[in-house]
């Protein structure tokens, strides 16, 4: 969870250049979207870098349910999450995840823990996630392309149809679709997905 919401460069500065150049050497990084939302075109960066894992953040009915006690019908994008496109027109962020989680917060505020809410939160559901993908690989010998895992990732996700590209990317993160895809070796058909932002015409 790091960065900053005046970026004019359409993604291309210096965080963005070290998350790439780090990218290209192997190091696969979940960025928060950012929680400047609603609205497009609210995305912190290096959150907007080409080859980062961008997640903003979302709420299923059981979470609403089970945090707050309240019965919402389908899953809703939370109000503070960032949205793209980038200001080239990339599709940004990649997928949503949760957005809230029980954690462990500063004894100054209270007994330790707290329901904390964020694209921060989201962004370590799915860091988690990878890293565990990731440790599961190397024990069982097997190689892995950040690339590959960006994409299969993203492939992976389940569509929210209420929901725009610009707000929720490719859709809400799913893990076991990831899995099975890149190290079971299962052949999953995915529709085709557009990644790119055109005014006149949208996504595609």
């Amino acid at each position: 969870s790091l960065g900053y919401y005046q970026d004019g460069s359409a993604g291309n500065n210096t965080l963005t250049k070290l998350v790439d150049d780090l990218s290209a050497e192997g190091i696969i990084f979940t960025i928060a979207a950012g929680n400047q939302g609603p609205g497009i075109g609210t995305l912190a960066t290096p959150g907007n870098a080409r080859s980062a894992i961008s997640v903003g953040a979302y709420i299923t009915p059981e979470m609403w349910q089970n945090d707050y006690g309240y019965t919402v019908a389908a899953p809703t994008l939370w109000y503070f999450s960032s949205a793209g496109p980038r200001q080239d027109g990339l599709m940004v962020p990649t997928v949503v995840a949760p957005g809230s989680a029980v954690s462990t917060w500063p004894m100054t505020v209270g007994n330790g823990y707290r329901l904390g809410e964020g694209t921060s939160v989201a962004a370590a559901h799915v860091a988690g996630a990878v890293a565990l993908m990731l440790e599961s690989a190397a024990q069982m010998g097997m190689d892995f392309d950040a690339n590959r895992l960006k994409k299969v990732l993203a492939d992976s996700s389940r569509e929210l149809p209420e929901m725009n590209a610009a707000e929720v990317g490719y859709g809400a993160f799913d893990a076991d679709r990831t899995w099975r895809l890149l190290w079971r070796g299962e052949q999953v058909t995915y529709p085709l997905r557009g990644y790119a932002y055109n005014r006149r015409l949208g996504f595609g």
